[in-house]
């Protein structure tokens, strides 16, 4: 990454710090190829943009407002479809081909953010209004489960991704959230019951990677 690159992601970075998301996400729009043309450039600034767009319809959504959501909508969908590009230019794939070396980090960071915005929003995604506004770029009829789903392959792959960088704390985040989307619940159970049955299956999840490395 050029000198430039890096002024250009320290600054969008520490705007994004100070919550001021509109702004970071002006500048992780605009167009630096001129001056930065790295694919860790290209990645980082749209990881900003995805992360900033997520923030401003965290922001603005009102959930007692349906009717007034539907500019908001847009981010949410913006924040998905950057992280799914950032995604792709980490893996050094642009319009399916390959331009350079894979970037594991970024690739587990973009898979993470992935899972997370399909686990967290998917009620949001899956509504009748979303793919009706948005239905090219989610195909259309997808259901609050098959984003879950979607949600259980990103994370199972960031945790692929830091498993190769030995990165503990990425692994561990990446088994938890992928935890949480096995229903393990009935309509019986008791809360401590749950509580202990999602304890037991995280335990399990996480044995193979501490007799791996330890």
């Amino acid at each position: 990454m050029s000198l430039y690159g890096e002024f250009i992601i320290y600054g969008v970075s520490t705007i994004y710090l100070m919550d001021d998301f509109a702004f970071s996400y002006q500048i992780s729009s605009t167009n630096f190829e001129a001056i930065a043309k790295s694919l860790l450039f290209r990645g980082n600034i749209l990881r900003f943009k995805a992360l900033s767009a997520e923030q401003i319809f965290v922001r603005y959504f009102d959930i007692k407002k349906p009717d007034n959501n539907f500019p908001i909508m847009g981010y949410l969908i913006e924040a998905c479809t950057t992280a799914k590009d950032s995604l792709d230019v980490y893996k050094a794939e642009i319009d399916g081909e390959k331009v350079g070396f894979a970037n594991e980090y970024g690739m587990g960071l973009s898979n993470f953010h992935l899972g997370y915005l399909y686990e967290k929003y998917a009620s949001q995604l899956s509504s009748q209004h979303t793919q009706t506004m948005h239905f090219e770029e989610f195909c259309g009829g997808k259901t609050e489960q098959d984003f879950k789903i979607l949600a259980r392959e990103h994370f199972r792959e960031a945790h692929r991704n830091f498993d190769e960088m030995v990165h503990f704390k990425g692994m561990y985040l990446a088994k938890e959230h992928e935890a949480n989307l096995y229903d393990i619940r009935n309509d019986t159970m008791e809360d401590y019951d749950f509580m202990q049955q999602r304890a037991l299956k995280m335990a399990k999840l996480l044995k193979r990677d501490y007799f791996k490395h330890v």
